[in-house]
């Protein structure tokens, strides 16, 4: 019997949302630049807060 997904690991779906951010993040569109913030605000919102939930309005679905 196989052991109960560990629900602090991340799936397979939420790994590629992940590398799908940070794809478009590299790029050089608006959209790139609210990528970015929002990983960087992540990642380390002391250092780098700079995300502003309305940017997500700007992106494309």
């Amino acid at each position: 019997m196989d052991a109960p997904d560990d629900p602090t690991q991340p799936t397979k779906v939420e790994i590629a949302a992940i590398h799908h951010l940070a794809e478009l993040a590299l790029g050089s569109s608006g959209q790139a630049s609210r990528c970015a913030n929002f990983l960087l605000a992540w990642a380390d919102a002391d250092g780098y807060g700079a995300f502003d939930p309305t940017d997500v309005w700007a992106c494309d679905t």
